[in-house]
C-alpha cells in the first residue's frame, strides 16, 4: 500500500504516469554529529544509488538538519524516502513539497551536498523553490 502523504500534491501533468517524474522535499534532525568524512561517504553512497535509480538532487547540511530535495520516477523517490525514514542517522523526518515536475532542476546531480557556509548563500533561491 503506497504511502498517500507521499503523492504527489498537484495534478499530474497531461500525458505523465507514475514513472514520471515527482519531487519530494524532506528536513530530518542528524543524529550523529557527522564529520566531513563520514557526510562525503554519505554522498558518495547516495551518488552511487540514486544514478542507478534515476534519481537526482541536492542535499543541504547544516551541521544539526538534513534538508534535501529528491527529484526522479515516483516509485524509486518513494521506495528511497521510505529508506531514509528507517534510517538511524535520521529522526523527525518531515516530508513536504512532494509535487509532480515537468522537468528536472537537478538533472546533472545524482546528490550534491551543500554545506553550512553555501547553504546560507543559497538561501534566497531555496526559498523560491516551489516544487
Amino acid at each position: 500500500m503506497k504511502d498517500t502523504a507521499l503523492m504527489p500534491e498537484r495534478p499530474q501533468p497531461a500525458g505523465q504516469d507514475s514513472s514520471d517524474l515527482m519531487t519530494l522535499s524532506y528536513r530530518s534532525l542528524a543524529m550523529d554529529d557527522f564529520t566531513e568524512r563520514a557526510i562525503a561517504g554519505m554522498v558518495a553512497q547516495a551518488q552511487r544509488f540514486n544514478a542507478s535509480a534515476g534519481i537526482t538532487g541536492v542535499l543541504l547540511y547544516d551541521g544539526c538538519y538534513f534538508l534535501q530535495i529528491l527529484e526522479g520516477p515516483l516509485e524509486q523517490v518513494t521506495r528511497l524516502f521510505a529508506s531514509i525514514r528507517e534510517d538511524g542517522r535520521h529522526a523527525a523526518v518531515l516530508p513536504f513539497a512532494v509535487r509532480w515536475l515537468a522537468q528536472r532542476r537537478f538533472d546533472d546531480w545524482s546528490m550534491r551536498l551543500i554545506g553550512p557556509l553555501a547553504t546560507r548563500e543559497l538561501a534566497p533561491d531555496l526559498a523560491r523553490i516551489d516544487g
